[in-house]
C-alpha cells in the first residue's frame, strides 16, 4: 500500500519546536529499499501530538484514506472509538468513526501505480449519530473531556481496544502498526487490583503474519512478560503495587509489523492478500473479558509503491514568517487559522526572501523531501548515477531559496533496532535537527531553481555531484523548504475546495534504474501531493476582487489582481491603496475619473471595459479606491481601478566618424604615419517621449551637425616620399535609420589610407683588397668608370622583389683582369658572392630609401711565389759511465735526449701588379719543418736499465759538446744556433754527450711495537763495498732510558757497510721496542643535598644529605702515562619525601630516586613551599533594570591566603552613563547588608583573601542609569504644485505655491544607557494660509480639476473647494499620534495637473505614379498609444499588388508625440507597383522530306529550328504590359544540299537559305528522287596499279571479298567531301569490265557545313573498287555518320547509304568556325581542290604499290 505522510518539520534552531518533539512521534524515515509490508488498521487512530499526521490504509481500489491533524494547539484531544463487547452491542448510544467520504485530505497522484491517496490534515471529530457536523464546537473538546463523555455514555464499557495506523519510516525497511488497550475511569464503580493480580492481553496472530516489538520487563507498577504460541501472542501485566490499586489510565500500546515473506506466502496459498479481523482479548483481574476484532489488511509494500523509492516530497503545512499572535502577526498562542488552514511559526529564514513590509501578510507552505539514496549505515545503491530530478510546485507558489535546509542522516544514527524494526523519528530527530546543515547541497538546490521559482531541476550525467563534490555514495538526506503563496490563489483554492487545485509538490518517484535517464529531461514516474484544507463557505464567506486596468493596453495589469476572503458584514483593510502606490512606483498614473466611473481622456482607449459599470466609485457602503477600510455585506463585490502610463521627455545621440590615415608604403618607414591622421565626427541628435511603463519611446527625426566633405591629401612629413596614390578622398553621403544606425551611400568606407612612396638607389664600386683601397683613381686614370648606379622608382612597394644590376660592370671587370687583378667576390647587403664573377648576384633592392645600397667588387693582385731550403742536425746523448750497462744510453724520463734533422725553408711572393720583376720583394723568415730544440738538461741522478730508482749520478767533468766539430760552452744548457747562419742548401751539425756513475744506500728504522708507529729513521749513502761509519747502539740506549724495552735489533749494534749489488735501496734494518707497564688503584665520593625553603628564600626545613662511593682499579703505560682501569657499577640515591608543613604546599611532593656513577657531579635539589591560592569575583548590577549588566562580564582575581584583594577594571567597561551606588559583599544582588567603603568604583577597598581555597569570595557593584533632559522640534511644510499632466513637460512642476508650515515641539528625559526617552505631549504652532488655483497656466495647458491629488502622506488632508486650497489644521489633543508619526520636514503637497492634445497625419503615397493614395488623421493625448497602426492599410494595398517601400512607423502602433507642436507628427508611407516578369518565346521549324517518286522515303527527314525570345513586365496594379523587342529580330535557315543517291536524280539539288522572323510560320519542303539509267563506261586501265595495303591484283580477274584499301588510309575527324568525286569516281576495273548494279557516283559532291580535308589520303571504311562489277548491296559507309554524332550531338547518326550535310545545328556555331575546315583551316571553296589533289596522290601511290608488289612476286 502507498503511504503518504504529512510531517511537521522546522528549523534546527527552533528550540521550542524541538522541545515539543520530545517523547512524541512526529514522523519517521522510510528506508529506501522497501519491500516489506504496510499494515492498515480499519479503525479510528490515536494521534500523539498536535501536529502529527498519520497515514491510513490504501488498497488497490483507490479508496480514500483518513488521517488526523489538529487545527490548533488547544485541540490536543484525539478521537477515541469506544469498542463494545457482545454484551453491550445493543447499547443505544455509541460513537461511530467518521466515514472516509466526510474527510478533506491531501491528495497524492502516483502516475506509475494509478492509485489515488487521500491524507487528512484536519482533525477528525468524534460525532454521535445526532451530532451537528457543522458546529465548530465539535472540535473544541479536549482529550480528557472526550474520554469522560464517552465513559459516561458507556458506563458498562470498561475497556476500549483500538488500533493505530502504521508509522512509516524513510530509512527503516519495516512498517508498523499499534494496538492500544485503554481501561476507562469509572469513579462510581472503579476496577481495583491487588498485588500479584494480572491484566492479560491476548492477540490471535493467524498464520504468524505479524511480528511484535520487544516489550520492557517493567512498566509503572506492572511487571510484564510476553509469550507466544502458534496462534496467539500474550502479554501479562502483573501488578507489583499495594493492594486496592485502581486501574485508571491503564493504556499500554503494542507495536507490530507485518511480515513481508509471510504475506507473500499467504498470497501464494490463497490467491489474495491477507484481509481479516484480528481478535484482541483483554482479561481483567475480576475475570471480566473484553474482545475486539480489529480489521487488518496487508499488502506487500513493493506491489503498490516503486521499489527502492529515491526521492519523495510531502507537505508539512502552512507557515507564517513570525510567531502567530506575536509582533503584529495574526493569530494567538502560536497558531493562526485562516480560510480553514492553520498556520504555525516562526519561519525566520523566509524573511531573507520576502520584503519587510510584506512579511506579516505573507503566507507560506512548508514541504519536506526524502532524498533516500542508500541506508544511513551502508548504502544499498552505489554509486548514484545519471540523476534527473524535477521538483515542481504548482501555480500560486514561489520557492523561497533561503528556507532550503539539508540535513545529512549520519551513519551512526540508529534508525533501525536490533530486531530490524524502525526507530521512531522523535528518538533521534533532536540530534538530526541540530547537526550542521549541508550548505554545499543547499547551494546546488538553490542554483537549480528555475527563473519562475516554481521548479528545482537537476539533470546530470555520470556520478551525482554538487559543486564539484561527489555525492554518489553519500547516503540519505532530509530536505526542507518553503514556498510563498499568492494570496489571490489562496482565494481560488478556498473557493474550490473539492477540485484538488491547492498548493502541491510533484516529485519523481524513481528506482535506481530510472536514474539512468536518456537525457530527455523528463522522468516517467511522479508523485504529487496537494494541500486541500483551504475552505470557503458560500453561506458566510465573501470574496472581494479588485482589478487594476491599464488604459494604454486595454488589459488588466499582470500580477495585480487583489482577491480577499472575508466574512459577511465585515470590513477589511483596503489593498488598493498599497497596490496603487506600488504601480505609481512603476510609473503608472491613477486615472481617478475613470476609477470613479467618469469619462476621461485616457478611458477612451478602453474597449473591453465599461467604466460606468466597472469602476470603484463610492457605493452605498462608502467604499472607494482610497478608503482605508472596505465594508462588506452579503455579496462578493468586484472593483476596478484605472491607470495609464507615465511619460518623460528623452533625447538620443548617434555618431559616425571618418578617419583618413597617411602611411608610408615602402622604405624604412613602411607602415608608419606619413602625416597626422584626419578625423571628423558627424553627430546626429533627436528627441522623443518615453513611456515609463513599457520603456517604448516615440522619436523625432534625426538631425546631423555637419557633413563629410571631400578631403585633399596632405604632403608627407618626409620629403623623400613624393608619390601619392590618392590625391583626394571624395565626399561621403550619410543616411540614418530609426534605430540610429548610420550608413554610407553605396557602402562607402569610413576609413581610408593614403600611401606615400620614395625611390631607391644602388651604388657599385671597385676595391683593391691587396692594397686595401678603392680603385676609383686607377680606373679613372685608365679611362674607366669609377662607380656604377642602378635606380628603382616604381609606384609600389615591390622593390624588394626587383634584382639589382649594373650596366658596364662586365667591361670594367675584364679590364682589371687584363692588368693582373684577380676577382675575389662581391660584398654588400643581400649580395651573393663567388670567386667566379659569372656566378655573383647583388640581390634585390632593400626597400630602404634613407641610404643607397652599396656594393663592392673585390680584387686582389696576381702573385708569383718563390722558395729556398737549408738543414740543421742536433744530437744530445746521455750514457752510463760505469756499472753493468757502461756505455749504453740512459733510459730515464728526467733526461732530454735530442736526435733530429731540421729542414728550414723560406719564401717570397712577387706582386705582379706592383713589382713584376721582384726587384723590391723581400724573402720571408726561415721556417723549420719541425721545432729547433734549444734547451737540454743535466739531471743529478738517473735510473738504471734494471732499476727505476735514481741510482746513477752525473759526471760533469766528462761532458762533451761540439758544433760542426768545434767545442762550445754548454753551461747555459742551450744549443748555439741562429737562423742568420743559414744559407741555401747549407747543413749545421750540433753534438752533446753526458755520462753518469752509480752509488749505494742504507736505511735504519726504529719502531714502537706498542703503538705501531716509527720513532725515527736513519739514512746513509756511499760508494759500493765501503763502510758506513754507523751502528744502532746509541739510539737504543736513548729509548731504553725513556722506559722503552728493546724487542729486536738485526744489526746486533755492530758497524754497517755498503754492498755492491746495484740495488742501492735494499739495505734496510728495523729496530723494535715496546712500552713498560705498572699497576693503578683510586676512589671517588658523590653527595646529594636537598634544600627546603619558602618562596621568599627562608629555610623551611633542615637539609637532607646522602653520599655514595666508587672504586677504580687497573694498569698504567710508563711511556705515555695513560691508564687502563675500571670503575665500580653505578648506584642510586633513594627517593626522599618532602616534609609536610601546615598551610603550605611543596612544589615537589618528593625528590625522585636518582641514578649516578663515578662521573656524576654532586647533586643539589631545592623544594619550595607556596602559600595556598585564593580567588575573588566582582560582578556588576544594574539597579535601574534589575539585572546584571550585559557588557560588564564578571571579573575574577586570584591571590593567596590573606593577601590583599584588588580588581583591574577593563578599559572597555564603560560606566560613564551609569551612577555608581556601592559594592556589597556576596553573590545576591538583593543582599545589600554588607557594604564596602568607597564612593567610586576605583576607590573601593575589598580587604584580604580568606584561607578557604574551596569557595571564591563574591562582590557585587551596584549602578543606576544616568539621564539627560532633551527637546524635539519638527515641522511640516504645505504647498501646491502646478504640473504638466502630459506634453514635453509632463511631470514637471510649472509653479509651486507655498501655503506655509506648522511647527511641533515636545520635551523629555533620555536614559543614557537605553537611549529611551520619556516624552511629554506635542505643542503646535500653525503658520500656513489658503491659496487660489489658476484656471489656466499658459495658452497650451489647461487645468484638469478631476485629477487634483494630495501626495503621501494623506493622514491629514487639505480641503479644496472652488479651486481654493485651505491649509491643514492640527489638534493638540486628538492628533498626538499623528504628529508623532510625522518625520521632520514632512512635505504635504497638492498636485494640480494641466494637459494638452497632439495630432498625427499618415499619408500613403504611390511612388510609381507619384500620387497620394489616402490620408489618415488622428488626435489624442501626448505620449499615448493612438491605437492606430499602418498595418491594416498596408496589408490592404499589398493585397492589391502594391509593394511597401518604406514605413517610418514600422507598422507599430503610433504614439502621440510630446513636443507641444500638435501638427508636426506627419508620416509618409511609400509604395510602388509590383511587376511580374514576362518571358515570351517562339520557335520556327524547317522540315525537308526526301522521297522517291513512288512516295517512299528516300532519305531521313531533315529537321531544324530557330528560337526567338522576348522579355518584359506586367504591372500587377494596372494589369498593363510593357514588352521589349524580340531577340533576335530575324534569323536565317542555311541552304541545305540534298543527299546524293546513286542512280537517282533529285528534283531539288539544294534547298536555298530561308530568312524568318518571330511571326513567321513553320517551313516545309519536299525533295523527290527519280531513277536514271546508267551505262558503265569502258574500264579505266591505270598505267600503274593502285597499291593497297592488301593488294587485290591477281593474274586473273578476282572477285574480292572486300574492296581495295589504299596504302596509308587516313581517318579524318569529319568526312572529307570534295566538290567533285574523288578519282576514281567509278570502280576500278581490272582486265574484265565490271558492270555494277548501282554505281555509287553521286550526281554532285555533298557540300558539308564543316568539310574536313585531311593532309593524308582518305581511307573509306570500305573502298568501292571491286575486280568485277559488284552489286553494292551495302554501299561504302562514310565517316560522316560518325562525325555528325561526334560534333553535332543534337542529331542522330545518318543512315549509312547517305552523306547528309552536318549543318543541322549550324545556328549554334560561331562564324569563325563556319568559315574554316577542321585540321587544315582551308576555306569551304578550297575543299574540292584539296580533295582532288589528295585523290590523285592516292591513285598514283596505288599504282606504284601495285607494280612493286607484282615485281616482288615475279
Amino acid at each position: 500500500m502507498i503511504v503518504i505522510e504529512e510531517k511537521e518539520m522546522s528549523h534546527k534552531n527552533d528550540l521550542s519546536f524541538i522541545a515539543k518533539l520530545n517523547g512524541k512521534e512526529k514522523f519517521s524515515l522510510r528506508k529506501l529499499s522497501v519491500g516489506l509490508v504496510t499494515v492498515a488498521l480499519g479503525t479510528t487512530f490515536f494521534l500523539e501530538s498536535s501536529n502529527t499526521a498519520h497515514a491510513a490504509e490504501v488498497d488497490t481500489t483507490n479508496q480514500n484514506v483518513t488521517s488526523q491533524e489538529s487545527t490548533s494547539d488547544s485541540l490536543k484531544s484525539r478521537t477515541l472509538n469506544i469498542q463494545k463487547t457482545k454484551a453491550t452491542e445493543d447499547s443505544t448510544t455509541s460513537t461511530k468513526p467518521v466515514q472516509n467520504n466526510e474527510q478533506t485530505s491531501v491528495n497524492q497522484t502516483s502516475k506509475n501505480s494509478g492509485t489515488t491517496v487521500r491524507q487528512e490534515t484536519s482533525l477528525l471529530a468524534t460525532k454521535s449519530e445526532k451530532a451537528n457536523t457543522t458546529q465548530a464546537s465539535a472540535q473544541a473538546i479536549n482529550f480528557e473531556e472526550k474520554i469522560q463523555t464517552t465513559t459516561d455514555q458507556n458506563q458498562s464499557t470498561a475497556v476500549s481496544i483500538t488500533g493505530d495506523d502504521a508509522n512509516k519510516s524513510m530509512m527503516a525497511n519495516v512498517t508498523q502498526g499499534t494496538i492500544r488497550v485503554y481501561i476507562n475511569q469509572n469513579k462510581e464503580n472503579p476496577i481495583t487490583i491487588n498485588n500479584g493480580q494480572k491484566v492479560i492481553v491476548s492477540i490471535s496472530d493467524t498464520d504468524n503474519l505479524l511480528r511484535f516489538s520487544n516489550t520492557p520487563s517493567k512498566w509503572n507498577y506492572f511487571a510484564i512478560t510476553a509469550s507466544r504460541t502458534n496462534t496467539d501472542k500474550t502479554f501479562t501485566f502483573t501488578y507489583t503495587g499495594n493492594d486496592n490499586g485502581v486501574l485508571s489510565g491503564f493504556n499500554p500500546k503494542f507495536t507490530f509489523t507485518a511480515d513481508n515473506e509471510a504475506t507473500k506466502q499467504y498470497y501464494a496459498d490463497h490467491g489474495t492478500y491477507p484481509d481479516f479481523n484480528l481478535p484482541v482479548t483483554v482479561t481483567l483481574p475480576n475475570n471480566q473479558v473484553f474482545t475486539q476484532n480489529l480489521p487488518i489488511k496487508i499488502t506487500p509494500y513493493k506491489d503498490l509503491v516503486i521499489t527502492k523509492e529515491i526521492l519523495h516530497g510531502f507537505i508539512t503545512g502552512p507557515r507564517l514568517i513570525g510567531t502567530p499572535g506575536q509582533d503584529g502577526y495574526p493569530g494567538a498562542n502560536g497558531s493562526y487559522t485562516e480560510n480553514g488552514a492553520t498556520y504555525y511559526g516562526p519561519e525566520p529564514s523566509a524573511a531573507a526572501d520576502v520584503p519587510a513590509d510584506k512579511q506579516k501578510s505573507a503566507r507560506l507552505m512548508q514541504y519536506a523531501l526524502e532524498w533516500n539514496y542508500g541506508s544511513a549505515k551502508e548504502p544499498s545503491l552505489n554509486p548514484l548515477m545519471d540523476v534527473l530530478v524535477n521538483i515542481k510546485f504548482n501555480k500560486g507558489q514561489q520557492i523561497l531559496p533561503s528556507t532550503i535546509k539539508v540535513f545529512k542522516i549520519p551513519a551512526d544514527m540508529e534508525v533501525v533496532d536490533t530486531d530490524g524494526q524502525r526507530v521512531p523519528i522523535n528518538d533521534y530527530y533532536n540530534k538530526l535537527a541540530t547537526l550542521p546543515e549541508d550548505t554545499n547541497f543547499e547551494k546546488l538546490l538553490r542554483d537549480s531553481i528555475s527563473d519562475d521559482k516554481k521548479q528545482i531541476k537537476i539533470d546530470q550525467k555520470g556520478n551525482f555531484t554538487a559543486n564539484g563534490v561527489d555525492y554518489s555514495k553519500m547516503g540519505p538526506y532530509f530536505i526542507q523548504l518553503d514556498t510563498l503563496l499568492n494570496p489571490n490563489d489562496i482565494a481560488d483554492w478556498a473557493s474550490q475546495p473539492d477540485s484538488g487545485v491547492g498548493p502541491s509538490i510533484t516529485t519523481p518517484i524513481v528506482n535506481e534504474r530510472d536514474w539512468q535517464h536518456s537525457g530527455s529531461g523528463v522522468t516517467t514516474n511522479s508523485s504529487t501531493q496537494t494541500y486541500t484544507d483551504f475552505k470557503f463557505d458560500p453561506t458566510v464567506d465573501r470574496i472581494v476582487r479588485i482589478h487594476f486596468i491599464d488604459e494604454n493596453t486595454n488589459e488588466e495589469i499582470p500580477n495585480t489582481l487583489s482577491t480577499t476572503i472575508t466574512k459577511t458584514n465585515s470590513s477589511i483593510d483596503n489593498p488598493a491603496i498599497a497596490i496603487i502606490n506600488d504601480l505609481k512606483e512603476k510609473h503608472y498614473v491613477l486615472d481617478e475619473n475613470a476609477t470613479k466611473g467618469e469619462e476621461s481622456d485616457h478611458s477612451t482607449n478602453l474597449k473591453s471595459y465599461n467604466i460606468t459599470k466597472q469602476n470603484f466609485k463610492t457605493d452605498t457602503l462608502n467604499n472607494s479606491y482610497n478608503s482605508e477600510k472596505l465594508q462588506i455585506k452579503d455579496s462578493s463585490p468586484q472593483y476596478y481601478v484605472y491607470l495609464y502610463h507615465g511619460t518623460e521627455s528623452v533625447s538620443d545621440k548617434a555618431a559616425i566618424k571618418e578617419t583618413i590615415n597617411y602611411v608610408y608604403a615602402n622604405g624604412t618607414k613602411e607602415g608608419k604615419t606619413a602625416a597626422n591622421s584626419y578625423e571628423k565626427t558627424v553627430t546626429y541628435t533627436r528627441t522623443g517621449v518615453k513611456d515609463l511603463v513599457t520603456d517604448h519611446t516615440t522619436w523625432e527625426n534625426w538631425q546631423p551637425d555637419s557633413n563629410l566633405d571631400a578631403v585633399a591629401s596632405l604632403k608627407a612629413e618626409d620629403k623623400n616620399y613624393t608619390l601619392i596614390d590618392k590625391p583626394e578622398i571624395p565626399a561621403i553621403k550619410l543616411d540614418i535609420d530609426n534605430d540610429g544606425k548610420i550608413t554610407t551611400e553605396d557602402n562607402a568606407p569610413l576609413t581610408y589610407t593614403v600611401h606615400y612612396y620614395a625611390p631607391e638607389h644602388a651604388q657599385l664600386t671597385f676595391y683593391d683588397d691587396t692594397e686595401n683601397q678603392n680603385l676609383s683613381d686607377y680606373l679613372t686614370k685608365n679611362g674607366q668608370k669609377a662607380s656604377l648606379t642602378d635606380t628603382y622608382s616604381e609606384l609600389d612597394n615591390n622593390s624588394s622583389k626587383q634584382p639589382i644590376s649594373f650596366t658596364d660592370a662586365d667591361s670594367i671587370v675584364n679590364f682589371l683582369k687584363n692588368n693582373h687583378y684577380i676577382f675575389t667576390g662581391v660584398s654588400g647587403n643581400g649580395s651573393i658572392t663567388n670567386s667566379d664573377y659569372s656566378k655573383i648576384a647583388y640581390g634585390n633592392f632593400d626597400n630602404d630609401e634613407t641610404k643607397d645600397q652599396e656594393f663592392i667588387l673585390h680584387f686582389k693582385h696576381a702573385l708569383d711565389n718563390q722558395n729556398e731550403t737549408a738543414a740543421v742536425v742536433e744530437k744530445v746523448n746521455y750514457v752510463y759511465e760505469n756499472g753493468p750497462h757502461a756505455g749504453k744510453t740512459v733510459v730515464d724520463a728526467a733526461t732530454s735526449p735530442i736526435n733530429q734533422k731540421i729542414i728550414y725553408t723560406r719564401t717570397r711572393t712577387v706582386d705582379l701588379v706592383n713589382d713584376p720583376k721582384g726587384e723590391n720583394t723581400k724573402w720571408s723568415n726561415w721556417t723549420p719543418d719541425k721545432a729547433f730544440i734549444e734547451n737540454f738538461n743535466l739531471p743529478e741522478k738517473v735510473s738504471g736499465l734494471d732499476n727505476q730508482e735514481k741510482i746513477y749520478s752525473l759526471d760533469l767533468a766528462q761532458v762533451k759538446a761540439t758544433k760542426d766539430g768545434k767545442v762550445f760552452d754548454y753551461s747555459s744548457l742551450k744549443l748555439p744556433f741562429e737562423t742568420s747562419e743559414l744559407s741555401n742548401d747549407k747543413t749545421i751539425n750540433l753534438n752533446v754527450t753526458i755520462p753518469y756513475t752509480l752509488a749505494e744506500n742504507i736505511t735504519v728504522n726504529y719502531i714502537d711495537d706498542t703503538t705501531g708507529k716509527t720513532l725515527e729513521s736513519k739514512s746513509l749513502s756511499g760508494k759500493p763495498n765501503t763502510e758506513a761509519n754507523y751502528s744502532t747502539k746509541d739510539t737504543i740506549d736513548k729509548y731504553v732510558a725513556q722506559n722503552y724495552v728493546l724487542v729486536s735489533d738485526p744489526t746486533n749494534q755492530a758497524p754497517l757497510s755498503f754492498d755492491n749489488d746495484e740495488l742501492p735501496n735494499n739495505q734496510n734494518y728495523e729496530v723494535h721496542f715496546k712500552h713498560g707497564i705498572g699497576p693503578v688503584s683510586n676512589k671517588k665520593t658523590v653527595t646529594e643535598t636537598i634544600h627546603y625553603i619558602y618562596k621568599d628564600g627562608s629555610l623551611a626545613a633542615k637539609n637532607a644529605t646522602n653520599q655514595l662511593t666508587f672504586t677504580e682499579t687497573g694498569t698504567k703505560d710508563l711511556v705515555t702515562g695513560t691508564t687502563d682501569t675500571k670503575w665500580s657499577a653505578p648506584q642510586t640515591f633513594a627517593s626522599v619525601t618532602s616534609p609536610t608543613i601546615s598551610g603550605y604546599t611543596p612544589d615537589q611532593l618528593k625528590i625522585d630516586a636518582i641514578k649516578v656513577d663515578h662521573n656524576s657531579q654532586n647533586i643539589e635539589k631545592t623544594v619550595i613551599y607556596n602559600a595556598d591560592k585564593q580567588g575573588a569575583v566582582l560582578r556588576f548590577y544594574d539597579d535601574t533594570e534589575g539585572k546584571f549588566i550585559d557588557f560588564a562580564k564578571d571579573l575574577k582575581t586570584d591571590g593567596t591566603s590573606k593577601s590583599t584583594i584588588s580588581f583591574t577594571i577593563p578599559s572597555n567597561y564603560d560606566f560613564s552613563n551609569y551612577n555608581f551606588v556601592a559594592v556589597n559583599v556576596g553573590n545576591d544582588p538583593k543582599d545589600i547588608t554588607t557594604k564596602l567603603s568607597g564612593d567610586t568604583l576605583s576607590a573601593v577597598i575589598y580587604g584580604k583573601f580568606d584561607t578557604n581555597d574551596q569557595v571564591d569570595q563574591y562582590f557585587i557593584a551596584h549602578f543606576t542609569h544616568k539621564t539627560n533632559d532633551v527637546k524635539e522640534n519638527k515641522s511640516i511644510s504645505e504647498k501646491v504644485v502646478l504640473y504638466a499632466e502630459n506634453g514635453p513637460k509632463k511631470g514637471q512642476a510649472l509653479q509651486t505655491i507655498e501655503l506655509g508650515n506648522t511647527g511641533f515641539t515636545r520635551n523629555g528625559q533620555k536614559d543614557l544607557v537605553t537611549n529611551q526617552v520619556s516624552w511629554e505631549t506635542w505643542t503646535i504652532e500653525n503658520n500656513s494660509h489658503a491659496v487660489s488655483l489658476p484656471v489656466t497656466f499658459s495658452t497650451v495647458y489647461k487645468i484638469d480639476p478631476t485629477n487634483i491629488t494630495q501626495t503621501t502622506p494623506v493622514s491629514k488632508k487639505f480641503e479644496i473647494n472652488n479651486q481654493i486650497v485651505s491649509p491643514l489644521t492640527f489638534n493638540a489633543t486628538t492628533d498626538q499620534d499623528l504628529i508623532k508619526s510625522l518625520a521632520n520636514s514632512t512635505e504635504f503637497m497638492v498636485k494640480v495637473p494641466y494637459e494638452l492634445t497632439e495630432n498625427v497625419n499618415v499619408t500613403y503615397i504611390d511612388d510609381t505614379t507619384g500620387k497620394t493614395l489616402e490620408t489618415k488623421s488622428l488626435s489624442g493625448e501626448p505620449n499615448t498609444n493612438s491605437q492606430y497602426s499602418t498595418k491594416d492599410t498596408i496589408d490592404k494595398y499589398v493585397a492589391n499588388n502594391y509593394v511597401l517601400i518604406s514605413d517610418p512607423t514600422d507598422q507599430k502602433n503610433i504614439f502621440y508625440d510630446n513636443d507641444e507642436k500638435p501638427n508636426n507628427q506627419n508620416y509618409d508611407v511609400h509604395f510602388k507597383h509590383a511587376f511580374k516578369e514576362i518571358n515570351n518565346s517562339k520557335t520556327v521549324n524547317e522540315t525537308i522530306t526526301y522521297i522517291y517518286d513512288n512516295g517512299k522515303e528516300a532519305a531521313p527527314t531533315y529537321n531544324t529550328s530557330v528560337k526567338f525570345t522576348q522579355t518584359g513586365k506586367l504591372d500587377l496594379v494596372t494589369n498593363k504590359e510593357e514588352l521589349n523587342d524580340w531577340s533576335p529580330v530575324s534569323n536565317t535557315f542555311i541552304a541545305v544540299t540534298s543527299p546524293v543517291i546513286k542512280n537517282y536524280t533529285a528534283d531539288q539539288k539544294q534547298i536555298a537559305a530561308q530568312a524568318v522572323q518571330p511571326n513567321s510560320s513553320d517551313l516545309s519542303f519536299q525533295v523527290v528522287y527519280t531513277a536514271v539509267p546508267v551505262q558503265p563506261t569502258k574500264p579505266t586501265e591505270p598505267t600503274k596499279p593502285v597499291q593497297p595495303t592488301k593488294p587485290t591484283v591477281p593474274t586473273k580477274p578476282v572477285q574480292p571479298t572486300k574492296p581495295t584499301i589504299p596504302t596509308k588510309p587516313v581517318q579524318p575527324a569529319k568526312p572529307t567531301i570534295p566538290t567533285k568525286p574523288v578519282q576514281p569516281a567509278k570502280p576500278t576495273i581490272p582486265t574484265k569490265p565490271v558492270q555494277p548494279a548501282k554505281p555509287t557516283i553521286p550526281t554532285k559532291p555533298v557540300q558539308p557545313t564543316k568539310p574536313t580535308v585531311p593532309t593524308k589520303p582518305v581511307q573509306p571504311a570500305k573502298p568501292t573498287i571491286p575486280t568485277k562489277p559488284v552489286q553494292l548491296a551495302k554501299p561504302a559507309k562514310s565517316t560522316q555518320t560518325q562525325l555528325v554524332r561526334k560534333n553535332n550531338e543534337t542529331k542522330s547518326p545518318i543512315s549509312s547509304h547517305l552523306a547528309l550535310p552536318t549543318n543541322a545545328a549550324s545556328h549554334e556555331t560561331k562564324k569563325t568556325e563556319e568559315n574554316n575546315l577542321p585540321q587544315t583551316g582551308a576555306k569551304p571553296n578550297d575543299a574540292s581542290l584539296i580533295g582532288l589533289a589528295f585523290g590523285a596522290t592516292s591513285f598514283l601511290l596505288g599504282l606504284v604499290g601495285s607494280e612493286l608488289k607484282r615485281k616482288r612476286k615475279n
